[in-house]
């Protein structure tokens, strides 16, 4: 068995253990099935089983969400300027309203989603709270995968 030494190697066997999940669910219908046992549930324990399961799948299926993006490598990393144009540029190259950015903040890499701030009637980095992360996007180190 593999030695796990690093974050890599841990996402790297998540993206590999969420694939299968996925896999199996899809060669056995299962989300099929799930909504039809839903639909049939007569009983409170059935319905609470079935509602539980579905919120189970759901959290299942932001993790692989996220587990797919950490799995893909870095393609661009640089500074963010918005420029004249009212675009967004990380080393020359446009990056669009709704990307997922990495960005720096205190030393540290946050994920956060590029969207218009309507205080600011420019892009800001939000956070996965909602909240503005970055105000005003000018200098910032970020990256993209």
């Amino acid at each position: 068995m593999k030695k796990f030494e690093t974050a890599d190697d841990l996402i790297a066997l998540a993206h590999k253990l969420l694939s299968a999940f996925k896999e199996k669910r899809m060669e056995l219908n299962f989300d099929e099935v799930l909504g039809r046992i839903l639909a049939s549930a007569d009983d409170p324990d059935g319905r609470f089983k079935c509602d539980e399961l579905v919120r189970i799948i759901t959290s299942i299926e932001r993790g692989e969400e996220k587990i797919n993006y950490l799995y893909r490598p870095v393609k661009f990393e640089g500074m963010l300027q918005r420029k004249l144009d009212g675009k967004v540029y990380l080393n020359d190259i446009v990056i669009p309203e709704g990307s997922t950015v990495e960005y720096m903040q205190d030393g540290n890499w946050h994920l956060g989603y590029l969207r218009k701030n309507p205080k600011t009637i420019g892009m800001s980095i939000y956070g996965h709270d909602g909240d503005v992360a970055v105000e005003t996007i000018n200098q910032v180190n970020a990256r993209i995968r």
